[in-house]
Parts: C-alpha cells; sequence; structure tokens
C-alpha cells in the first residue's frame, strides 16, 4: 500500500506544504515507522514530523486539487 505524508508551512518540517513523501507498506503503523528513520520526531516530542498522512483511498482528491500532478519529494520503498 501506498501512504502519503504531508507537510504545512512551518520551516521546521522537512518539506513545505506543496511537497510530499510517499512511503510504501503494508500498513499505516509501517509507514509511520519508516518515515520516522528518515524524518526523524523533532526534540522532546513524539509526533511524527509531518503534518497529515494520507492512505490510497483518501488520497486521490487531494491528489488532484492541491498536488497538481507533481510528485513525490522522496519514496521509501
Amino acid at each position: 500500500m501506498k501512504f502519503f505524508f504531508t507537510f504545512g508551512s512551518n520551516p521546521r518540517y522537512p518539506y513545505g506544504r506543496d511537497e510530499f513523501v510517499e512511503v510504501h507498506t503494508d500498513t499505516g503503523d509501517q509507514a509511520a515507522q519508516k518515515f520516522k528513520l528518515d524524518f526523524p520526531c523533532r526534540p522532546g516530542s513524539t509526533l511524527l514530523n509531518c503534518a497529515f498522512i494520507y492512505g490510497e483511498e483518501q488520497w486521490g482528491p487531494i491528489w488532484k486539487e492541491h498536488y497538481k500532478g507533481k510528485g513525490p519529494a522522496v519514496v521509501l520503498d
């Protein structure tokens, strides 16, 4: 499955609000763990260093509206 991690305007995020990271795993929990390996939580926090996480089912409408055909900044397999 594919999971998509998006970012907001906070400069402490690894990417900007017009970029996203795509992660390929079997479950959302595995995707979060894989994301954390490359993009660790901020010091003193246990929260993922992203704004939102979407599964493939939710991604379609968002992709078409906001990202307008842009590819991922990073793909984690």
